[in-house]
């Protein structure tokens, strides 16, 4: 890597980023048998899905006292459901019977010490089914409330406003702020999402039950993302932290700038239109096609993310989506290049199979070492993924004939471990990038 290329990258060039990206090895490839078969047991047993280990990318505290807040909000709602309930409607009650249970065996074990977010994500959606199930019961026992609901929504609203009005962006470093914030934005905007509704509570609650449940649910799951929200921003941000309202709006800002040079060179693998079939090459049944598709797939919908955080000013979302637009297209062009030379055809045996697997985790290992953390983190979670999707496809469990892996498993985990390590190799330009433009030092 030149200095001149560095040089280029930092300064925002298209040519810069490609040439970046470029740098890096290419994965698995060759290859065009189509009569292949492999070893369906060893490769099951090298696919480990559960063993891929996903960042968080969040490095602020996760109270216990959010997550017991959820349980204990959860089965609040859960007591007011009788263990036998009775209505004339046997079909009504056999489901609020069968609701509760379930429910109730969703709560039968709060999260270990040391919540995480996922705990807050799961337990968020339990309390949701405790309200619409507690909903439901108060509808058929003709004690459903509508106004009272009206005014829980109002006053979820009111505290989202209060949220959203305090957002200074403050941290301890401006990296470190991005990553926080981009986490609280992202559960503000899904409180707020649930405050919209999409179905009115019915008129006659009695006769649609279970549609006055969905309505309260929605409700609640709103109240409790607006809370854990504002808890974890408690629990992080203090007075003597800085604030980077501006660093971070214009790091989004620059970063969506750049994204039109850096998606020139690779336009026609973007466009709308663009198909595997526009490769002078037949893709059908190899890894190529599974890496193209997949491939654009993440381009077009980070710029779909992008897009919305910048026209809604969440600017700490907006600089992660705009930098995984980033991410995708710098991976994009090496990705069309392998194909148009005729990279991933089918495998030539399992060892091949093996060898693309270890070159996908070497990479994604490689992503995590890159610094700083905050910024990598967010970056290297798609090519994790993709290495977790390639380990899924290989260990999927099917019903019939066998368990082994079938050719189309096979073919499909070797193109998401190509596209995992083209999405690590891309992760050092464009945190770098990133980061300059968080710390104000692009030009």
């Amino acid at each position: 890597m030149t200095r001149r290329s560095r040089r280029a990258f930092l300064a925002g060039s298209a040519s810069g980023l490609a040439a970046l990206a470029g740098c890096s090895s290419l994965p698995f490839g060759g290859g065009g048998r189509r009569d292949v078969t492999y070893d369906g047991e060893r490769l099951r047993e090298v696919a480990d899905p559960a063993a891929v280990a996903v960042p968080a990318s969040y490095p602020g505290p996760v109270p216990d006292a959010l997550a017991d807040a959820h349980v204990e909000r959860a089965r609040a709602l859960l007591d007011g459901v009788p263990r036998d309930v009775s209505f004339p409607n046997e079909a009504v009650e056999r489901r609020l019977a069968d609701e509760r249970e379930r429910v109730a065996d969703g709560l039968s074990e709060a999260p270990a010490d040391g919540a995480t977010l996922y705990d807050l994500d799961s337990l968020r959606y339990d309390r949701g089914e405790a309200a619409e199930l507690r909903a439901a019961y108060d509808a058929a026992s003709g004690d459903a409330d509508a106004a009272r609901l009206r005014r829980r929504r109002d006053a979820v609203r009111d505290d989202l406003g209060a949220l959203q009005e305090a957002w200074t962006y403050r941290g301890r470093t401006a990296a470190e702020a991005f990553a926080v914030h981009r986490r609280l934005e992202s559960l503000a905007a899904t409180g707020g999402r649930y405050l919209v509704p999409d179905r009115r509570f019915p008129a006659d609650p009695q006769s649609a039950v279970f549609a006055a449940g969905e309505v309260a649910a929605d409700v609640e799951r709103a109240r409790a993302a607006v809370a854990d929200a504002t808890g974890l921003r408690d629990a992080y941000v203090d007075d003597g932290m800085d604030a980077y309202w501006s660093d971070l709006g214009t790091a989004a800002s620059r970063l969506e700038r750049a994204i039109y040079p850096t998606r020139r060179p690779v336009e026609q693998y973007v466009a709308v239109d663009a198909r595997p079939s526009d490769f002078e090459r037949d893709l059908d049944g190899t890894p190529a096609h599974r890496l193209f598709v997949e491939a654009r797939r993440v381009v077009l919908g980070a710029e779909n993310r992008a897009e919305d955080a910048v026209e809604r000013g969440h600017h700490a979302s907006a600089v992660a989506a705009c930098a995984r637009t980033l991410l995708g297209l710098v991976a994009m062009s090496p990705v069309a290049a392998a194909i148009r030379d005729g990279e991933y055809g089918v495998p030539e045996s399992t060892d091949a199979v093996v060898d693309a697997r270890e070159r996908a985790v070497d990479a994604v290992e490689r992503a995590a070492s890159v610094e700083p953390r905050p910024v990598a983190d967010v970056l290297a979670r798609r090519a994790r993924w993709q290495l977790r999707d390639g380990d899924e496809s290989l260990s999927v469990q099917r019903d019939y004939e066998s368990d082994a892996p079938t050719r189309r498993d096979v073919v499909d985990a070797v193109g998401q471990y190509a596209l995992a390590v083209h999405l690590a190799d891309a992760v050092p330009a464009v945190a770098e990038r990133v980061t300059a433009e968080l710390r104000g030092r692009a030009q």
